[in-house]
């Protein structure tokens, strides 16, 4: 009868609408260093810089099952680094030195198994873990912005901590759905 058909959907990757997302918050953040040149702004953003690659590298579909295992790993990685910033921003702001460099030396080997152990052993290998380091790492950032709103009673800290926060259960939950719960 004439009718106009209907124009094709729009697919939307949300890996790719995350990776945007991240830079524009982390072009942001890099704006407000500009402005009031704090250490902790930088840290933080850095943090949400780590971001944009680890949502990107997901994206494609790869044509060898190894560099889709390693792109696995590499995100994992990239988002523990990520949420490394995170905490590193909160020690910066109370400057409580919680953060030591000899800590660093830890992501050296954990770069190594999270890019080798999904090709040797697949996927699963790095995804629960992943989960959990990131989810341990959130909930200290979460514990330090907790630790800024009673000290100075900044309302925008404890919003910056209950959102870590929820995003360390997201995590333990996504942990859980990869190791598989029992009776499910």
């Amino acid at each position: 009868t004439g009718a106009t058909p209907l124009p094709p959907p729009i697919v939307i990757d949300p890996r790719i609408a995350g990776a945007v997302g991240a830079a524009i918050v982390c072009g942001l953040l890099l704006l407000q260093y500009a402005h009031r040149r704090k250490p902790f702004i930088l840290a933080w953003a850095a943090g949400w810089l780590m971001l944009t690659p680890a949502y990107l590298v997901l994206s494609p579909a790869y044509t060898s099952v190894a560099v889709a295992n390693a792109a696995v790993g590499l995100s994992q990685f990239l988002r523990i680094c990520s949420a490394i910033f995170f905490v590193w921003s909160a020690d910066l702001y109370r400057q409580s030195g919680y953060l030591k460099r000899q800590w660093l030396k830890l992501l050296a080997p954990c770069a190594v198994w999270f890019l080798l152990a999904p090709v040797l052993l697949g996927p699963r290998a790095v995804l629960a873990p992943g989960f959990l380091i990131d989810a341990v790492l959130l909930a200290a950032s979460a514990a330090m912005y907790a630790a800024i709103l009673i000290e100075r009673r900044m309302v925008g800290a404890g919003l910056t901590a209950l959102v870590l926060l929820g995003l360390a259960i997201t995590n333990i939950a996504s942990a859980l759905t990869q190791v598989g719960l029992p009776g499910t």
